[in-house]
C-alpha cells in the first residue's frame, strides 16, 4: 500500500498519530508531493506493521 493510499485510508488526524509525527507532515506528504526521510520511511514500515514498506514509501515519486 502506498503511504499516500494510507494516509487517505485513516485520514490525516489519525495517521499523524499512527505514524508519530505532525499533522502538516502528513498533509505535505499527502498533499506536497514530499516524501520521508529515509530513517522516518524505516519508523513508518515498523508503525505499520509493514502495511506500509520502505519502497511504498518513495514508489509514488518513482511513477512520476
Amino acid at each position: 500500500m502506498t503511504l499516500i493510499n494510507y494516509i487517505k485510508d485513516l485520514g490525516n488526524a489519525r495517521a499523524a498519530i499512527a505514524l508519530d509525527v505532525k499533522i502538516r507532515t502528513i498533509a505535505s506528504w499527502r498533499y506536497d508531493k514530499k516524501v520521508p526521510k529515509p530513517q522516518v520511511a524505516l519508523n513508518i514500515e515498523k508503525a505499520t506493521q509493514g502495511l506500509v514498506t520502505f519502497r511504498d514509501c518513495y514508489s509514488e515519486l518513482a511513477a512520476e
